[in-house]
């Protein structure tokens, strides 16, 4: 069904970032906030053709250069969704378009954007809860890897009651050719949680959906070049 509807947003937002000796840290804080108005009542419950905005996003890193070839980098994001679609309010963060690194699998940290999931911070209206554990080394003037762990959730559940999209392992490696041209490989394998089975389409006569989602993994290389 195809719905008509304006839409009015507006964001404030607070970022910022320290180092201290080996320590490092950096921080963003988005809160959204607007309304939605339809040109027909779409809120089944609801009593007028309207939603009220109200969302916010959260990103912090925290590392720590351990050599000057050695870094560890903790990452945590919370992008707030809806529980709720009518009550009335739309309480998921919707973000501008933008590339969101994260992971291989369902974001876009990889060596092209094509076939990913989704290029904002959260899955539909769900929101997004990650966990991270990325680990960078310089093995050569020329060559790095970093392996990489993530555990990730949505902030509020599917239609099948889960919010677990599971865990996930990771491997980057960048070669630089030369100047400006570089190698870039990614990898990553997705353990699916229970929260995946809302996209396992398959011949289920009540819903279409088989509740049983696959791991999934991805492999991705190419070559870059800057200018």
């Amino acid at each position: 069904m195809s719905v008509s509807y304006d839409e009015d947003d507006y964001y404030v937002g607070l970022d910022g970032g320290m180092q201290w000796r080996s320590f490092f840290a950096n921080w963003d804080f988005i809160y959204q906030w607007g309304d939605i108005d339809f040109d027909e009542n779409v809120v089944e419950k609801g009593t007028d053709d309207s939603l009220d905005r109200s969302a916010y996003f959260i990103h912090t890193d925290l590392g720590y250069h351990w050599t000057p070839k050695f870094t560890t980098t903790f990452t945590f994001w919370y992008a707030s969704g809806d529980d709720d679609p009518d009550d009335g309010d739309a309480d998921n963060y919707d973000n501008i378009d933008t590339d969101v690194p994260g992971d291989v699998v369902i974001f876009e940290e990889q060596v092209t954007d094509d076939n990913s999931w989704t290029d904002a911070p959260y899955l539909l209206d769900k929101g997004f809860i990650m966990f991270r554990l990325k680990a960078n080394y310089q093995v050569t003037k020329k060559w790095s890897i970093a392996p990489a762990v993530a555990y990730m959730l949505l902030a509020e559940d599917t239609y099948n009651g889960d919010d677990d999209v599971g865990w996930e392992m990771m491997l980057f490696s960048k070669y630089n050719i030369w100047k400006n041209l570089n190698f870039n490989f990614a990898a990553g394998y997705l353990v699916a949680g229970d929260a995946m089975d809302a996209w396992a389409r398959d011949a289920n006569i009540s819903n279409d959906y088989d509740g049983d989602a696959d791991d999934q993994w991805r492999v991705t290389a190419g070559i870059r070049f800057k200018f």
